[in-house]
């Protein structure tokens, strides 16, 4: 984005800031909110596809035009048998796209027509550019991953006010522990629970921005949004590094002064958990609010070994970050109202290489301001769906749809940073075999969980390489992997200082149908 445009979105951004803070949301409001949006879900699709077609840069359009359907043909099935059947009858003619696609890691290929994304044009011409950020899953080099529009944060504020409500965490101490800046989950949980009636009393921060060259501008925008939000009464810490061994200093601050509240992923929560048991903290009435990875039994009973409770809601930053809302009244420990007022989904079902048979989600947005548009979106994950019965909050909205059990099957989510397959074919069968020898077999990535739920990421190296620095094998792996872009340098540093890649000398997994795959997920303990 050019410069004054960018100077103009911030100016925008400083406008709006202060209305956003002093304007707190009831739940009666947050209810009316979510209910509205969803009687206007029809038309509120119709409003993205608009903005779709009109860009001649959207590899949307270029996909509807190759499957010769109109914006007219979109309407006429949407009015005439509903939102998801379009949708299931869109995938079919070739409108779809995957995850590693967007990312520009693999090329779109339908029958003899291909395209190479450009990550930049999947952006949402509808929303406006306010503050840039970047997630776990971001490629987008030279620093910018993706827009944030305020209107967005607006919008989904609701179900932050329903989760402060529903999970009794209003009036209580609270912090958080996300990256600050150009990670985008920390300053979108401050500036969300602001409208919910949480005063955040912290902020660890797995990477903070200095202030030193390459950093001004980041360093600059968080200290602004934490000054406005003081004048304005609703106080947003300033980022403190805090890195994933630090665990300790994050539990101490936990269990002081009465049980808090803190904002994390499920990993960095398990690490918070162990810390204390080790040095003899009570976390008895501690709450934790995860996102980033999925949440498992392992790593739900050692939050509730530690006398803590947690709730775990799916978010997918580039999206606008909620998908699923947790449900407090959830017989999983990962179950969840899906936000149906904001996107639209459909599953369908896929053999993988490794002869698993799994139902991919797919995800349409349908609120004109999330950064980016998708369209059957295939994130990587796959869940249970249900309908609700419950009657809590969310149910009473009208969201009815429930998740639960969501997993990645071809991704990395670990510590709440997210590495797509390509990259990771790249480094397995290229980058470690021309540095260290052997072939494309003779590593692979295992992500895993222990006894306490903690997740661990195994590199795997055959025995029949020899000798090997295996903190060099590491380094070189982080490298790699960090090597694309600010993001994911920002992802590979955090697993550097949390120690999250662990090098094992043992034969990589087979398959069921006899293959060597990059990636394998032990769900062995779940």
């Amino acid at each position: 984005m050019p410069a004054l445009a960018e100077l103009r979105g911030f100016a925008d951004y400083a406008r709006r800031l202060p209305r956003f803070l002093t304007e707190p949301l009831s739940v009666e409001d947050a209810t009316r909110r979510i209910a509205g949006d969803l009687a206007a879900r029809e038309e509120r699709f119709l409003t993205v596809l608009g903005g779709v077609f009109a860009d001649p840069r959207s590899p949307y359009k270029l996909l509807f035009e190759r499957a010769g359907i109109e914006l007219g043909d979109v309407a006429a099935m949407v009015r005439a048998d509903g939102i998801e059947p379009a949708l299931r009858r869109l995938r079919a003619a070739g409108v779809w796209l995957s995850l590693a696609e967007t990312r520009g890691k693999e090329p779109v290929r339908r029958g003899d027509w291909s395209l190479r994304i450009d990550r930049r044009d999947l952006a949402n011409r509808l929303a406006s550019p306010h503050f840039r950020a970047s997630t776990g899953g971001s490629r987008e080099r030279g620093g910018t991953a993706f827009w944030v529009d305020l209107r967005d944060l607006e919008q989904t504020s609701a179900y932050a006010v329903l989760l402060a409500h529903s999970f009794g965490v209003v009036g209580r101490r609270t912090a958080i522990w996300f990256p600050a800046p150009p990670g985008v989950a920390g300053t979108r949980r401050a500036l969300w629970w602001s409208k919910s009636g949480v005063e955040l009393e912290r902020w660890f921060a797995q990477t903070a921005p200095r202030w030193r060259p390459g950093e001004l501008r980041r360093a600059a925008f968080v200290w602004w949004t934490a000054a406005a939000a003081r004048r304005a009464s609703s106080p947003i810490p300033m980022p403190e590094l805090t890195p994933p061994t630090d665990a300790l200093r994050v539990a101490r601050w936990l269990a002081a002064s009465g049980p808090g509240v803190l904002f994390s992923t499920p990993s960095s929560g398990v690490r918070v958990c162990e810390a204390a048991r080790e040095a003899g903290l009570d976390l008895t009435g501690a709450f934790f609010s995860f996102g980033g990875e999925g949440y498992t039994e392992a790593k739900d009973r050692t939050i509730r070994a530690a006398g803590a409770r947690a709730e775990s809601s799916y978010y997918v930053s580039e999206l606008g970050g909620p998908l699923a809302l947790a449900c407090p009244s959830g017989a999983a420990v990962d179950h969840a109202h899906l936000a149906e007022d904001r996107v639209a989904m459909i599953d369908e079902e896929r053999t993988l290489a490794d002869g698993r048979v799994v139902r991919p989600l797919l995800v349409t947005t349908l609120s004109p301001f999330t950064p980016q548009v998708a369209i059957n979106l295939e994130i990587g994950d796959s869940a249970v769906h249900g309908r609700a019965t419950c009657g809590c909050p969310f149910h009473e909205a009208g969201l009815t749809h429930t998740l639960h059990t969501i997993r990645s099957y071809d991704k990395l989510s670990t510590e709440g940073m997210h590495f797509v397959g390509p990259q990771l074919v790249a480094l397995l069968e290229d980058v470690l075999p021309r540095r260290f020898g052997g072939g494309p077999t003779d590593y692979q990535l295992v992500e895993a969980e222990d006894e306490s739920g903690r997740s661990r990421l195994l590199l795997a190296a055959s025995p029949r390489l020899g000798p090997l620095d295996e903190a060099e094998v590491a380094a070189a792996a982080l490298d790699f992997l960090g090597s694309e872009g600010p993001a994911e340098r920002m992802m590979a540093d955090i697993w550097s200082g949390g120690g999250t890649l662990e090098v094992v000398r043992r034969e990589p997994e087979v398959s069921r149908v006899g293959k060597v795959l990059p990636l394998h997920v032990d769900r062995g303990r779940e």
